[in-house]
Order: C-alpha cells, then structure tokens, then sequence
C-alpha cells in the first residue's frame, strides 16, 4: 500500500469536526452506528472497526477510543456544500464534483484516495471522512462506501 502525505487532510478534518458543534438537526432520531453493519465496515477495511457514537453521526477506529478510521456525520443545513471545505484546498488535494450519489456533493481526492465525502439529499447532508481507509476513487471499496452512504440515507427519509 502506498503512502499518501496526508497533512492537509489532518487540517481538513479538524475543520470538519468542528461542523458538528456548529450545526444541529433538529429532530434527527438516527443513531448512525447502528446503520452500519460490521460486514459493511469489513468490505471497505481489512481490520475489526470499532464505533464510538456522536451526536450526530458516528466515528469507527481500529480500537476502542482510537483514533478515527471512518467517520460519518448527519446534519439539517441549507448551507452551501463548497463552505463545508476550506477556501484553500491542499496542493496535493482535487475538489470533485460526486455525481452518482444524493443530489449533489463533493469530495476531496489525494493521489487517487478518497478523504473527504460531502453531499446533500434533500435537507439533509453528510460528511464523511475516510481518508485513513485507503479507498482508491473508482474501486470496489469506493462502491461498498457509497452504499453505507445510500442505506444512511434511506433511514433519513
């Protein structure tokens, strides 16, 4: 497995942490942990994934109270999809458009790999972080995290 400088994803997902404490969704009965199954989670990851839930989302580690591996957060916004990510995007960083899932999104891609996964349905938008899974844009891993994301969703409307 190739390594990829991952130091503007640490200062991405900082900020993005921070938009859990920022926005709140009302009446959101979910708890996001329970949405993912430990057979979903072994398609996209070759090692045991533990959650630790969130308000309002969940994060996955490779033990308990590890650092996060995956994380997946829930929110009511109107907000703009662009603001969730930071003006200046790391030179080793592409923004792309996500076209096959939700009604809109974005995510953020370094030397191939997934990081950062934005997008809206309806009023609700999810944000994810998956830059420590290693999940090749375009690869079977990429399929199986869309449909963690899809079977999310459903459970929304």
């Amino acid at each position: 497995m190739k390594l990829v400088n991952r130091s503007g994803a640490i200062f991405i997902v900082l900020f993005l942490l921070g938009v859990f404490t920022q926005c709140y969704a009302e009446g959101i009965n979910l708890n996001v942990c329970e949405q993912v199954s430990d057979e979903q989670l072994a398609a996209i990851y070759p090692k045991k994934l533990f959650p630790t839930g969130q308000e309002r989302g969940c994060q996955w580690s490779n033990k308990p109270g590890g650092i996060p591996y995956l994380q997946i957060g829930v929110i009511e916004s109107q907000k703009i999809l662009r603001d969730y990510f930071h003006k200046e995007i790391p030179p080793n960083f592409e923004l792309k458009k996500i076209k096959d899932l939700g009604d809109r999104g974005l995510m953020t891609v370094s030397e191939g790999y997934l990081a950062i996964i934005v997008f809206r349905e309806g009023d609700w938008v999810l944000i994810s972080t998956v830059n420590s899974l290693y999940i090749k844009q375009g690869s079977e891993k990429h399929k199986y995290l869309w449909n963690i994301y899809r079977g999310i969703l459903q459970k929304l409307q």
